[in-house]
């Protein structure tokens, strides 16, 4: 495995709910989005005390009405992967980086305000996948390709009717370009370090929100079936498709992790995963069931590898 750039934290928060220690993924129900914002608010009202935070609950709402439909000009959101579990999970995970580094005041310190763009970018940061109303072919799988330029449009057009001023929009559109694996962070012009380091805060929610899911090594089939409707909507010939079969996504997962999630962690994004580990007990559920994942799905290979002919191993 590819090294780590790891320390534990020097700082301890006050003593908030006991839920916020040593959960489990596994025991987290990111198909229920009033338990992630109630999550949310807890790690709000930990960090900023006096902060209003009633605008969490009602974000939610309104991103889970976008996934199901009750959103004027689109469909329900139709693609099997990038689903609202999947933005749940990413926005659980990027609560858990902010709060856990605000505790610490890592420079620069973030407010209250600077939560609230990079929860809205989390949430608006996958409505890319969702298709207009007379859109009716395929599902939103074939924007896969081009689904973080949509993202921002759809979220300026919804914070526009919600008269965000245009810095702030900026500021959102800016965090939801970090997303995706083609995101370059050393391109995208932040107006801030503070916005730079949100940004680099939502690239890594966005990956290790995916590659921590306990169910992450059985939905990469899946995963391989929304690329597959990207490359034909794209019309590329399928001797320039990446993978080829699931079994090749399959293998090439753990290279894409060790080589690509890795590297990208420790350097574009600044090491901020570090502050997934908890301050207080040392847990980090979201690195543990990551490092699980890969050894399942190299199980998996291995199991394949077993199962093949001899002729064909040679």
């Amino acid at each position: 495995m590819g090294v780590l750039i790891y320390s534990s934290r020097t700082i301890i928060p006050p003593e908030p709910p006991t839920e916020r220690f040593r959960f489990r993924l596994e025991d987290i129900d990111f198909r229920n989005p009033a338990e992630i914002a109630r999550r949310v608010v807890l790690l709000h009202k930990e960090a900023f005390p006096d902060a209003p935070c009633d605008y969490i609950i009602p974000r939610f709402e309104a991103v889970t009405d976008m996934f199901e439909g009750n959103y004027t000009g689109f469909q329900p959101m139709d693609t099997a992967y990038h689903d609202l579990e999947h933005t749940l999970q990413t926005t659980f995970c990027l609560a858990l980086i902010l709060i856990n580094r605000h505790h610490t005041m890592t420079a620069p310190v973030i407010g209250p305000e600077d939560f609230n763009t990079a929860l809205i970018a989390i949430l608006l940061h996958d409505m890319g996948y969702l298709k207009e109303s007379g859109d009716t072919n395929g599902t939103g799988a074939k924007y896969t390709h081009i689904h973080e330029q949509r993202s921002c449009r759809h979220a300026r057009a919804y914070l526009e009717r919600r008269d965000w001023p245009g810095h702030a929009i900026r500021s959102v559109e800016n965090l939801i370009c970090c997303t995706g694996p083609r995101a370059r962070l050393d391109t995208i012009d932040f107006t801030s370090e503070t916005e730079k380091m949100l940004g680099q805060a939502v690239c890594t929610a966005d990956f290790m929100g995916q590659i921590s899911d306990p169910r992450y090594p059985e939905k990469l089939r899946t995963l391989y079936q929304e690329f597959i409707e990207s490359y034909t909507h794209q019309g590329l010939p399928p001797d320039q498709w990446p993978y080829h079969a699931y079994e090749d996504l399959l293998r090439k997962t753990p290279d894409f992790y060790e080589k690509f999630v890795i590297p990208r962690m420790n350097n574009e994004c600044g090491q901020l995963w570090r502050f997934l580990e908890d301050p207080r007990t040392g847990d980090n559920p979201h690195l543990d069931s990551t490092r699980r994942n890969m050894q399942r799905i190299r199980q998996a290979i291995r199991e394949l590898d077993s199962s093949r002919p001899e002729s064909a191993q040679d």
